[in-house]
């Protein structure tokens, strides 16, 4: 059966009855080469050559036979509860049929070196109980990959940014060290995930930073399970942006409050805010008609009889304050009237083709508007309406919209305050009727990312305040110095940017702390510098600056740089 040179005609695999083979929980300590087809034999014919699955987990493997290279119908490998190391990756990476890859529980530490270009297939990769310190930018590579579990390792951030454009269903980072903030405010995408667990790690906040991060949305319309529990979290994100969201634990925290918009997520079943800081409760909570489980055991609640209440007892007396309850059902779907939502207006993902001053101003509305939400909707200019606002708007959001058009901006417009400016995924290939009409002093961060941008003006010309531009995954084939300069955040990666210029390396000096330039064109600085991070890439780019006066240092560099090329 083992041997191909008995067989007329067919594939040798489909005539192999051995395809699975588990041997865990056992003592083995190697495997016998003799058992895994040779590279240099002209058919695969072994014993073990045509496994598809092998689950060698529970032994006391401490280094992997490199033939294990060659089973090239192999598509699950479970290795984990062994001693192996860093070094298993170089047979690994090998294996590029692998769809499932499991090495839990080993002795893995550092910087992660799994290739995601030599493993196109992988859907399923678990690698939580490690040391693993750092997850690099190229995961995004792995264009298959559903299912993510880093659970207790030493990580201190996650690359959010490159996983977001992965097809993920379930991601798991839980048991970590990571701090600050885990997921940029702007990052868009994780259009599949439906499970997100971050808990016991030392995050702040999940999208923003500091007083910004309760103003902030958490946007992924197919997460069904949230778990950010024993954190270090003082607010949650408003959540309306996850309509699909069943179960939300944030146990463990410092939060103070509910989000505003928490009762129009008619699908949440299961709530845990237990151990948190929390003194009110939104009555609006009783309408909430699928919940069935809400956990504020150990808060410091004004009002203390109601820790004593089960979920359905304290709906209940929720209810008996709503006024509007009993109208309820003449409303809108959510079965919740309009709510004055503290000066900030949303008509996001409505279809909206055109903005009115009555859009911008809401009945009962006492607070001045300093948030427009507008994204997802169907619009081709920037609305002249905002004028009615302009004195106290300090964020617009017009993501995913229409603005393709040459003249997107046709009315001059004055926002004193404007702080912030989403502009993702419009189709924008020209910043010139932006600088030319929106007038923005105050202007302090912008995104652009995902547009079809051929180049990057000197926007701080117009924009004196801008300290953060997002520019990522457009066609920018030039970063000028004077582009950058003034900057302190800065990301271009994803662009067709062929070279850098060394004066940006002393731009550090300037307050320049966060520059993203990977997946360029570009082939130096090298890989292994970008993936080091800002100070890597200022640093060797400081070094390539001559002493011979500027001409000299620059015609050096573009000679070096061609000739690398």
């Amino acid at each position: 059966m083992y041997d191909s040179s008995t067989l007329d005609d067919g594939s040798w695999a489909e005539s192999v009855d051995l395809i699975k083979l588990v041997a865990a929980d056992n003592e083995l300590s190697s495997i016998d080469e003799r058992f895994l087809p040779r590279p240099d034999e002209d058919s695969p014919a072994s014993v073990l050559g045509g496994l598809e699955s092998l689950d060698l987990h529970g032994n006391h493997l401490a280094e992997l036979p490199r033939s294990l290279a060659n089973l090239q119908f192999l598509t699950a490998l479970n290795l984990s509860k062994n001693r192996l190391g860093n070094d298993c990756f170089e047979i690994i990476n090998q294996i590029a049929p692998l769809r499932e890859l499991r090495v839990t529980d080993n002795k893995i530490n550092g910087h992660l070196d799994i290739q995601a270009s030599n493993l196109p297939h992988l859907q399923v990769l678990d690698l939580s109980g490690n040391a693993i310190a750092d997850m690099p930018e190229y995961v995004e590579g792995f264009g298959s990959l559903h299912t993510l579990i880093m659970s207790r390792n030493k990580l201190s951030k996650i690359p959010m940014h490159a996983l977001s454009s992965l097809p993920l269903r379930y991601l798991d980072v839980s048991k970590n060290a990571v701090k600050g903030t885990l997921l940029p405010e702007h990052v868009e995408g994780f259009n599949n995930l439906k499970t997100l667990d971050c808990s016991f790690n030392a995050i702040a906040a999940i999208v923003g930073n500091g007083d910004d991060a309760a103003q902030t949305h958490l946007m992924m319309p197919t997460l069904q399970v949230l778990n950010a529990s024993e954190n270090r979290l003082t607010c949650l994100p408003e959540l309306s942006g996850c309509p699909a969201l069943t179960s939300l634990s944030a146990s463990g925290n410092q939060i103070t409050a509910l989000p505003e918009k928490l009762p129009s997520l008619q699908n949440l079943k299961n709530i845990d805010l237990s151990r948190n800081d929390i003194r009110q409760l939104d009555e609006r909570i009783a309408l909430m008609k699928a919940l069935s489980v809400f956990n504020i055991a150990n808060n410091p609640l004004r009002e203390r009889r109601l820790l004593n209440m089960n979920t359905e007892d304290l709906k209940q007396e929720l209810r008996s304050r709503c006024e509007d309850a009993p109208d309820a059902t003449d409303d809108d779907e959510t079965g919740l009237r309009p709510q004055v939502n503290n000066g900030i207006i949303d008509h996001s993902s409505t279809n909206l083709h055109t903005i009115s001053e009555k859009d911008l101003s809401p009945q009962n509305n006492t607070y001045p508007i300093k948030t427009a939400l507008f994204h997802h909707n169907a619009l081709t200019i920037i609305p002249p309406a905002l004028h009615t606002i302009a004195e106290t708007l300090t964020s617009l959001d017009l993501s995913h919209n229409k603005l393709a058009t040459p003249n997107y901006t046709p009315h001059s417009l004055h926002l004193p305050k404007l702080k912030h400016l989403n502009l993702i995924a419009n189709a924008i290939t020209t910043l010139t009727p932006l600088i030319s009409y929106i007038s923005a002093p105050s202007l302090s961060e912008l995104n652009i990312s995902r547009n079809r941008l051929l180049d990057l003006p000197h926007l701080r010309d117009y924009y004196p305040a801008l300290r953060t531009l997002h520019a990522a995954d457009n066609r920018i084939a030039n970063l000028r110095f004077e582009a950058v300069r003034g900057l302190h955040c800065l990301d271009v990666s994803g662009n067709d940017i062929e070279s850098l210029e060394p004066r940006i390396g002393t731009l550090g000096e300037e307050g320049l702390h966060t520059l993203l330039v990977g997946a360029n064109r570009f082939r130096v600085p090298r890989r292994d510098v970008v993936e080091k991070g800002t100070e890597a890439i200022l640093a060797w780019l400081r070094g390539r600056i001559g002493e011979g006066g500027e001409e000299g240092w620059w015609d050096g560099y573009e000679g070096m740089w061609k000739g690398n090329v």
